[in-house]
């Protein structure tokens, strides 16, 4: 209905309804302080909402529907990703537009900050991901190889990035330690559950657990410190990996819930 609301967990009780975007609402993300919240659209906007007054900032630049948005974790940017194969940053003080990311062929599902803020992770439609500096809009690395839309998410400080796609794996590329700002394919997991696909929308950065999982079933992995070699190829259920609460309507590939090495 082209409304957001903000609702008290507790009581369930809406506390406010914001109105102006002339489209579905895609995403909504908050400040990390909780004092402001950032929505998406199908109207090819952003706006940055003051939860406390209900005034809101309209980011204007793309062309077609924004698919995801997010705050920088210092709160003064926001990102955004777009059906027109961009992403752009945005300054969330005067509103406008610092750095365009060109270079997908396709949407943008997903776009992810560093904690430091340096960098910004790119998911598309075009089955790459790309990792960009934020300050310039550069484009640092392409991470290929997927066949299906793809997510993307940090871990912690920004050394992995956890790749998930629609062909129903995920991906784990690690910093090169000659050269940090490089991005080495280190192993690919197969999913059996669609539904981790979708965590990485609700998550700042991929599920500790997730990684806990990945070195059970390497057994001497070392939280990925030693990495596997690159032609490793596993399978991974979400049931073992505990990301209870989200749900898809998609039906999983497998009624295993176990490791299948």
């Amino acid at each position: 209905d082209e409304t957001i609301r903000l609702w008290e967990v507790h009581t369930g009780l809406c506390l406010q309804v914001f109105n102006a975007h002339t489209g579905d609402i895609s995403c909504v993300r908050f400040h990390k302080y909780g004092n402001l919240a950032v929505s998406s659209s199908g109207d090819g906007t952003c706006k940055i909402w003051d939860l406390k007054g209900g005034q809101c900032k309209t980011l204007r630049g793309h062309s077609q529907e924004v698919v995801d948005t997010e705050f920088s974790y210092a709160g003064w940017l926001v990102a955004s990703g777009s059906e027109d194969g961009t992403a752009r940053i945005w300054d969330t003080v005067t509103g406008g537009c610092t750095a365009i990311m060109i270079g997908h062929m396709a949407g943008v599902c997903r776009v992810a900050f560093s904690a430091d803020d340096v960098e910004l992770v790119t998911g598309s439609a075009d089955m790459t991901c790309r990792v960009w500096r934020v300050e310039t809009g550069e484009c640092l690395q392409v991470l290929s190889g997927h066949r299906g839309v793809v997510l993307a998410s940090y871990n912690a400080d920004a050394s992995m990035i956890l790749t998930i796609s629609k062909d129903n794996t995920c991906r784990i590329w690690c910093r090169d330690k000659y050269n940090k700002s490089l991005l080495e394919y280190v192993c690919e997991y197969i999913v059996q559950n669609h539904s981790l696909k979708h965590s990485l929308l609700m998550s700042d950065h991929f599920p500790p657990s997730l990684i806990t999982t990945l070195t059970a079933t390497e057994r001497r992995l070392n939280n990925i410190v030693s990495p596997p070699e690159s032609s490793a190829r596993r399978a991974i259920s979400v049931g073992e990996v505990g990301l209870g609460g989200f749900s898809s309507d998609e039906e999983a590939d497998s009624d295993e819930d176990y490791l299948d090495m």
